[in-house]
């Protein structure tokens, strides 16, 4: 949702329980609270270090300058979209100048937005789409849970433990890399157990979620 101009009227914020938000924001409820990426290339990934033996391997690649690793999407869970996903990575930039991903696409999915959680306190996180994420010179950002993400949604078919997800990332140095991401639980990624569906819900920018 994003907030209306003067007269128009706001959109109600959006409350959620601590599950929903777990499911949308890609956060790890544990026991305690654990929070909860030119020229063009191809990708089919190496295999990089899983949570746990039986989790299918994310994927490393390069594009440029940025190096991409631990990349993998999470089971997708129900909207009323169809289906959604978060996907997460590591990005490392090898360049003197900050490289940003200005956006990415997916065969598989209608809409594919960049986003970022942020903490505003009083028990709540913000989501939003945010236009880019910097990587900064001779730096590295991580999208994980409960901060920077990649939310694809209306998705062709849900997606589970062992599927396929086609994932093309677009850098601000126009360096392109297609990926192809496997899908991993929300268990082995270290989101918690799934929760379950999440009806009622569309588009994502903007969206406050009030964790109660």
């Amino acid at each position: 949702m994003r907030s209306s101009g003067p007269g128009q009227g706001r959109p109600p914020d959006v409350r959620l329980s601590r599950a929903v938000v777990a499911l949308v924001a890609g956060i790890a409820f544990a026991p305690g609270l654990a929070g909860c990426a030119g020229s063009s290339q191809h990708a089919g990934g190496h295999p990089a270090p899983s949570a746990s033996a039986s989790a299918p391997a994310a994927v490393s690649a390069e594009a440029g300058t940025i190096h991409i690793d631990t990349a993998y999407a999470a089971t997708s869970v129900r909207s009323d979209d169809g289906s959604m996903t978060a996907v997460y990575m590591s990005l490392t930039n090898s360049a003197g100048t900050q490289v940003s991903l200005v956006s990415a696409t997916s065969s598989l999915a209608t809409s594919v937005e960049l986003h970022n959680t942020v903490d505003t306190g009083n028990n709540a996180e913000t989501m939003t789409a945010v236009a880019r994420i910097p990587v900064p010179a001779r730096g590295a950002v991580k999208l994980t849970p409960g901060g920077y993400h990649i939310m694809a949604m209306g998705l062709a078919h849900p997606l589970h433990v062992g599927d396929r997800m086609p994932l093309t990332l677009r850098f601000s140095d126009h360096h392109t890399i297609h990926l192809d991401l496997p899908v991993r639980s929300r268990v082995d990624s270290g989101q918690g157990d799934d929760m379950g569906d999440m009806k009622g819900m569309k588009g994502m920018p903007g969206m406050v979620l009030v964790v109660r």
